[in-house]
């Protein structure tokens, strides 16, 4: 595997070389993975995963570990599915990601400047794509997100964007979710911050 590095000169400057990647076909998934490593020497390395939604909630999690460079390279980049890109280009993809998330009333997590800082000062390039789905926000819900969570997403954008603003595509399609959504919505909480924390 090719590996794409460059000079940071930021808060790693310690450890200069800066290896990234992402999932190959974001525009189609819509969900996928950013991988930012810094070696430690010849040993170790420091990673910021990013767990990214680019058709709508924008940065779902953000992974920070220190862990042994051959490992990661030889186990954890084929497991995530990733392939190099250039830093520029994955530093776009996350913040253009929070972005569109943040316009549709979604905050990323609270650890988001501590992952944006393996960088440096490597500017963003805009991402090969763009962001949502067919010109609008699309959620998909993923394993893990409750009844709860996806009422309270569906609140969220029906109130940002209009009823038929954004589409949506749900593990169980409930019939009270499609026939009635106005209904199933109604108790909906559409809270300012779905991502608060770095859990």
């Amino acid at each position: 595997m090719t590996k794409k590095s460059a000079k940071s000169e930021g808060n790693h400057s310690d450890t200069p070389e800066l290896m990234t990647f992402a999932t190959p076909d974001f525009s189609d998934a819509g969900q996928g993975f950013v991988v930012a490593l810094t070696p430690l020497g010849k040993a170790r390395a420091r990673m910021a995963t990013f767990s990214v939604d680019v058709h709508c909630l924008g940065i779902r999690k953000i992974s920070l570990t220190e862990l042994p460079l051959k490992v990661i390279l030889d186990k954890g980049l084929s497991a995530l599915r990733v392939v190099p890109v250039e830093p520029s280009t994955a530093r776009g993809i996350v913040e253009g990601a929070a972005a569109f998330a943040k316009k549709l009333g979604f905050l990323s997590p609270q650890n988001l400047p501590e992952g944006i800082a393996f960088f440096g000062q490597i500017r963003a390039t805009k991402p090969p794509f763009s962001f949502g789905k067919n010109g609008k926000p699309f959620y998909t819900q993923q394993e893990g997100d409750s009844d709860e969570f996806v009422e309270s997403v569906l609140a969220r954008l029906e109130k940002t964007c209009g009823s038929d603003g954004f589409g949506f595509l749900l593990d169980d399609l409930r019939e009270e979710l499609l026939d009635g959504k106005e209904d199933a919505l109604a108790d909906a909480t559409a809270a300012d911050q779905v991502f608060d924390t770095d859990e």
